[in-house]
């Protein structure tokens, strides 16, 4: 038996229908056989050819959901508990070497060996299924692996696993306090996760500020956004107006931008009041830099300004337990499911913004 994956073979290019042997795991490794595949912002990026990790030729897709096809000797979930071939499992998008100093201080995702499934694992590396846009994928030694629960539906919990990890880690470094004031930009899932978890904590206000009008503005509305500012709508003195008259004048206890814009920044930070934090989880690639005034809005406002890479597997446990929680509409993320063979039209439907979460689903 063979396993069929799409691969990107040159930047800018249409994605590639490839055939590869079916590996043998290893001790500590699992085949996965994969149920659901997300469609992620990233995923653009590394097509454009934007994120410097991305080798050539490689198989996309860095979020997956699956059964296990085949157990090495030993391999174990999260929990030490033996995995079972059939068993329905999610697992952690990266590997990290467990022994360098952000690894023993608790910062896996600075780990400088790190290795992330469909991002910088390239396909012309033994066992070469190292990327989610296929219909099996050779989970490594190392890897977190999570059983599912009865009733998670594979589509609903793949969002988890790069966007909800990703606002789990915002989230944490953020410190929201019930009857803080957030604001939030972008309206993109890692945005939806963000306001959902605002929401859970009971911030005061979620005010999401995003670009166009769209599936995606819709969409977050129903994750407990109280408002949704359009920025094709409206000018920034409107929108600083509309934050500040909410906040008595003081300006927002935090703000989230999970948007890959650096000029962003530039809108953001004169929205947060003094003392608060200004969160970036979006700027994942590089991009142009952008001024700022040291002693106006950072000293003088005594403001923190933190940087989000990535996230670990707390943090996807974080996002699993949000999922299941009960108090959003997670069901009602995913709008779009291809197989695999129409990659093309899956892709032209995310590139052109006309869905939410997008999802390829192999069989």
């Amino acid at each position: 038996m063979k396993a069929r994956a799409l691969v990107l073979k040159q930047f800018q290019t249409t994605l590639e229908p490839a055939t590869f042997d079916l590996p043998v795991p290893g001790t500590g490794e699992v085949l996965a056989k994969i149920t659901a595949a997300g469609v992620c912002g990233s995923d653009l990026h590394m097509w454009e050819g934007k994120d410097p990790r991305t080798p050539l030729p490689i198989i996309l897709g860095h979020e997956g959901v699956g059964e296990v096809a085949e157990v090495g000797e030993g391999a174990s979930d999260a929990f030490g508990e033996l995995l079972s071939i059939g068993q329905p499992i999610v697992w952690e998008r990266s590997l990290t070497c467990g022994q360098c100093d952000f690894c023993n201080r608790g910062e896996e995702f600075l780990c400088p060996a790190r290795k992330v499934y469909g991002i910088n694992i390239s396909s012309l590396e033994p066992p070469h299924l190292s990327g989610n846009y296929a219909d099996h994928i050779l989970l490594r030694k190392g890897t977190a692996i999570y059983p599912l629960q009865p009733g998670d539906d594979p589509a609903t919990i793949v969002a988890a696993t790069c966007s909800g990890t990703t606002a789990a880690h915002a989230h944490e470094k953020a410190g929201i306090i019930r009857g803080d004031n957030v604001v939030i930009f972008g309206a993109g899932p890692v945005a939806i996760f963000q306001s959902a978890f605002a929401v859970r904590e009971g911030a005061a206000n979620v005010i999401v500020i995003t670009n166009n009008p769209g599936p995606k503005a819709d969409m977050i509305a129903k994750f407990g956004a109280d408002d949704v500012l359009l920025r094709k709508e409206s000018t920034q003195e409107q929108r600083d107006a509309y934050v500040m008259d909410l906040t008595n004048g003081s300006g927002a206890d935090v703000v989230i931008d999970t948007t890959p814009d650096p000029t962003v920044f530039l809108e953001a930070i004169p929205l947060i009041r003094r003392g608060g934090k200004y969160i970036n989880s979006g700027a994942a690639i590089p991009g142009d830099t952008v001024p700022l005034d040291i002693y106006r809005d950072v000293t003088f406002k005594c403001i923190t300004i933190k940087g989000i890479w990535a996230s670990d597997a707390s943090h996807l446990e974080m996002a699993l337990e949000l999922v299941r929680s009960g108090g959003f509409p997670f069901d009602q993320l995913v709008t779009h499911r291809f197989p695999l063979e129409r990659h093309a039209e899956a892709w032209d439907v995310f590139r052109n913004k006309q869905g939410v979460k997008i999802i390829f689903e192999p069989w």
